[in-house]
């Protein structure tokens, strides 16, 4: 009886010492994942989104805001003057007496293509000012 005890008391010894092997498994198959998952991460851009809510205000009714339309043919109607995109840039750059915090509202017709909104928006970061707006019809949303 004394053999047998001996042997249950060895077997129970080698069951306590850790295997690592399942451990070491499962994080490889978590380092796969990550390697594979990694390039679908999209990277973010340091850009500040627009808050969600819609105030209620006309920008031609405040003063202070300057508001600038863009017609179908992409001519640009500022300070009650036509200009195109190079011009209405040398404008700001000359024009020195216009003060950048004020906000500019942007009406553009809905056939004015979102590249040229982008390059108007440019304009007038370039030029100092930091506050562009939208202006839109409530039932165009």
């Amino acid at each position: 009886m004394r053999r047998r005890t001996r042997r249950s008391q060895k077997s129970q010894q080698m069951l306590a010492d850790i295997n690592v092997t399942p451990f070491v498994d499962i994080l490889l198959v978590v380092l796969i994942a990550f390697i594979i998952s990694a390039p679908l991460i999209t990277r973010s851009l340091p850009i500040e989104l627009p808050q969600g809510n819609l105030r209620q205000e006309n920008p031609e009714n405040q003063t202070g805001n300057m508001v600038v339309a863009v017609d179908q043919n992409e001519k640009i109607f500022f300070q009650e003057k036509d200009y195109d995109l190079a011009s209405l840039e040398a404008y700001l750059e000359k024009e020195k007496s216009i003060p950048r915090s004020r906000v500019v509202y942007l009406q553009l017709d809905r056939r004015v293509e979102h590249g040229y909104l982008i390059k108007l928006m440019l304009v007038f970061k370039n030029a100092g000012f930091t506050e562009v707006g939208l202006a839109f019809n409530e039932k165009d949303l």
